[in-house]
């Protein structure tokens, strides 16, 4: 729901304060609307409030109630550590084959990380054997089909407690699949196992600012972790 945050926060910096609690309910219709069907991924700040209470009575999914806790690298560490198994259960229940398996994959980051393009929050890497060429970090290398790229995330707290985050996975494709995405499979796993969407599946809309952002990459589509973070070149 970028579109409907995005709105709600240029309302707050722009709008007279004389026209606030009128800018309130405009903005919940102009959620509520953009929710579709099926229902859109919320994401920071469209889950919490009355933007929130409006859309979770759509039936709306919400990815992150709240905001992300910026903790230290040990911290993230810990918290992986802990709830590691339990995000595999949970995304297991999608019926998704990388889900079972992905975590048996090679990971390419020494250290979970705060990743600013998954909502904040922090993330790991695994990529299956096809995949391999990732751990070479060339930005012009355009990856096999059958390549698949994993990130689950999690959610820190201010409290020091963490929660499951979303499921975020590339899979490489065969020519004509879809263009738009370079052939490129996106999927978006909820920690309950909800399929939120699949490029050319159902959902399909909801992942297409996936290879959007993606895109920017050029044709590998593939962005790469800090190198300070990356496990060595194959």
């Amino acid at each position: 729901m970028p579109g409907a945050t995005a709105a709600a926060e240029m309302g707050a910096d722009h709008q007279p304060a004389a026209t606030h609690k009128y800018r309130v309910d405009e903005e919940n219709r102009a959620l509520v609307a953009a929710l579709g069907r099926p229902q859109r991924v919320l994401d920071v700040g469209c889950g919490i409030g009355l933007n929130g209470a409006a859309a979770k009575r759509k039936g709306a999914h919400v990815l992150l109630a709240g905001k992300t806790a910026t903790v230290t690298g040990a911290q993230a560490k810990a918290m992986y550590k802990e709830l590691s198994k339990r995000l595999q259960a949970g995304y297991v229940k999608s019926g998704l084959k990388v889900a079972a398996s992905y975590q048996g994959w090679k990971q390419y980051n020494k250290q979970t990380y705060q990743s600013a393009t998954h909502g904040e929050r922090y993330v790991n890497n695994y990529g299956n054997d096809t995949a391999r060429d990732y751990g070479k970090y060339d930005g012009e290398a355009v990856l096999p089909v059958g390549s698949v790229i994993a990130k689950d995330s999690i959610v820190p707290s201010a409290n020091g407690s963490a929660q499951p985050g979303p499921l975020f996975v590339m899979e490489k494709m065969g020519a004509g699949f879809n263009a738009a995405s370079a052939d490129w499979k996106y999927t978006l796993v909820m920690p309950d196992g909800s399929v939120i969407g699949e490029t050319n599946g159902q959902g399909s809309a909801n992942v297409t600012f996936c290879y959007e952002c993606h895109a920017a990459a050029g044709a590998s589509q593939m962005f790469f972790l800090p190198e300070g973070l990356r496990v060595g070149a194959n």
